[in-house]
């Protein structure tokens, strides 16, 4: 068996550079556009962040409990988030660009 040390640090250091560069480009879209939710939308991007960080810190202090806070705050990030909230900009674009 593989130690989750292993796999879950450089798990949450992809997701932290990744998102930082998908955040950035999906907020300049948001902006051309004029999305009107916008500031709530980039609140959650800002809470997104945070958290990952707070991750960091529990692997960083040896807290085992990192590998299912991790996997809990992404399943959750993606059915409320990225298929809710996203698809709002989708939707925006679509009809009302």
């Amino acid at each position: 068996m593989i130690p989750y040390q292993l796999v879950i640090l450089p798990l949450i250091h992809i997701i932290k550079n990744y998102s930082s560069y998908h955040f950035s480009e999906e907020e300049k879209l948001m902006e051309s556009i004029k999305f009107q939710f916008i500031e709530g939308h980039k609140k959650e991007h800002h809470f997104f962040i945070e958290k990952v960080d707070n991750l960091l810190k529990m692997y960083a202090n040896d807290d085992i409990n990192v590998t299912i806070d991790t996997a809990d705050f992404l399943f959750d990030w993606l059915k409320n988030h990225i298929l809710k909230e996203d698809k709002k900009i989708g939707l925006y674009y679509k009809f009302d660009y």
